[in-house]
């Protein structure tokens, strides 16, 4: 399975690292955990190349502890891909910020792919 996800690395006013608020922590936990997963950290210098990682992945994964809705996640709905997100938007698969929601649905939805 690929799965695209979004990881700033800089830090928020009040100090507070983006890859907390992001939660790059879980995403780094699961790529060591599920090697036979594809993750693609969503990097892209042009259209044509962000168009192509929203093509070629499974799903989008944002297990984000305080960022709402994002650009990100209309252009995945936008393309039909997937979204795993902790904000509730209409059409997203709705995951909590922690590990084992977030496991146990991209699991669910591997099964189902």
């Amino acid at each position: 399975m690929k799965i695209l996800y979004y990881a700033p690395n800089n830090v928020h006013s009040g100090g507070i690292k983006s890859s907390w608020i992001y939660g790059l922590d879980i995403i780094q936990y699961l790529i060591v955990r599920y090697p036979n997963w594809d993750f693609i950290e969503m990097k892209a210098d042009s259209k044509l190349k962000l168009r192509k990682m929203y093509a070629t992945s499974d799903c989008l994964l944002r297990p984000s502890r305080h960022d709402g809705y994002s650009f990100g996640v209309q252009e995945a709905l936008h393309f039909k891909l997937p979204v795993l997100h902790t904000y509730p938007i209409p059409g997203v698969i709705l995951i909590k910020a922690e590990l084992r929601d977030v496991e146990e649905k991209l699991i669910e939805l591997e099964k189902g792919l």
